[in-house]
């Protein structure tokens, strides 16, 4: 199973982990990166840590370079949406079992992570047609993202909503109730500016 993502997505697909360390998967997922020119100029940029991701970036242009090749694989794509490079990472879906994973909630509307200016109504159609091949399954992690892809994608598809993982080994329930107790809550997530409409 390959496993391809804007960024590291191994903490996207712990399930898939657990099935693999479990020995459900005949072999554990490889990872990939989208993106192969910004994982190598970061690994230019960070000297510390630049053999790790030196060796990631050789990696993924590898696979980028063999995509046209890879044949009846089980293959995760997990990739912003409208991004160019499902022109090259489509390919795939013509000779393997290919799911999209999409956590984004406004296909089809103005609101998107890459803009590429006078050739986003491309990447758009592109992204469509992608969307709309047979052979490709698409799964949401929320009912929102799931109506967003079946309203963009054209003639509306059947989608598969299938939440994240939650890791019960950090996350569970407390032994005692929570009344008049204080939480303290830490957060990390990427926050997109723009108007909230209700």
């Amino acid at each position: 199973m390959l496993i391809i993502h804007d960024l590291n997505g191994k903490p996207y697909y712990q399930a898939i982990e657990y099935l693999a360390n479990k020995g459900f998967l005949k072999e554990p997922p490889q990872y990939f990166e989208s993106s192969v020119l910004k994982l190598f100029l970061r690994a230019v940029i960070r000297r510390s840590s630049e053999d790790v991701l030196l060796g990631r970036a050789v990696t993924n242009l590898i696979l980028r370079l063999n995509v046209p090749f890879i044949k009846g694989q089980k293959i995760i794509i997990g990739m912003a949406p409208y991004d160019f490079r499902i022109v090259w990472y489509g390919l795939l879906a013509k000779n393997n079992n290919v799911v999209l994973h999409s956590s984004w909630p406004y296909w089809g509307t103005n609101k998107y992570p890459r803009h590429y200016g006078f050739l986003d109504p491309l990447f758009k159609k592109a992204w469509r047609c992608f969307l709309n091949k047979s052979s490709i399954r698409v799964v949401a992690v929320t009912k929102q993202a799931k109506e967003s892809v079946e309203g963009f994608a054209s003639p509306k598809r059947g989608v598969h909503l299938i939440p994240h993982v939650v890791d019960r080994t950090i996350y569970f329930p407390a032994d005692t109730p929570l009344e008049n107790t204080t939480i303290n809550i830490l957060g990390s997530t990427r926050i997109h500016v723009g108007q909230i409409r209700s």
